[in-house]
């Protein structure tokens, strides 16, 4: 059976029309939301019509996962301007993991190698964004070998 994963534009009321959608038109291979988290964190590779912050990222996972729905927040951006790779960057992304982990977030969507290797860390399945541009067999292989060194559970997508 296929599976969906739908995007959501970030604001509770959004989550609750998806749901509802969903539950009364009987799609029943939806089973993954995807939304951008703090732009104070980092962006995502969409357009956002609000940025949860944590606490509202914890309750619409909750209700989420009241109507069998993954949560997973797509930290997807391609352009991070190397702060990742300082000492206050790690510090902070550390942190946001940690949180999304704490509010039952069931996946992080990133574009970038490091925060993949930084995920390592948590039991948040890692999904390889399509911006990563895994368009050749090394570059499938690369992120594959990422993948081997952290868990098997990541997933990486072609555009």
């Amino acid at each position: 059976m296929a599976r969906f994963k739908i995007p959501h534009p970030g604001h509770f009321s959004a989550l609750k029309e998806i749901i509802e959608v969903k539950e009364v038109g009987g799609l029943d291979e939806v089973d993954e939301v995807f939304m951008g988290g703090s732009p104070d964190v980092m962006g995502s590779g969409r357009d956002v019509l609000h940025a949860p912050l944590l606490d509202e990222i914890r309750k619409q996972t909750e209700y989420a996962h009241q109507h069998g729905i993954k949560m997973n927040i797509a930290m997807n951006s391609t352009c991070t301007g190397g702060h990742h790779l300082t000492f206050e960057g790690y510090k902070m992304f550390s942190w946001y993991f940690g949180e999304l982990n704490k509010a039952g977030v069931d996946g992080v969507t990133v574009a970038e190698p490091y925060l993949v290797e930084l995920l390592r860390d948590y039991p948040m399945q890692t999904v390889v964004s399509c911006l990563s541009y895994v368009e050749s067999p090394q570059r499938a292989k690369f992120f594959n070998e990422l993948s081997w060194q952290i868990r098997t559970s990541i997933a990486t997508s072609t555009a």
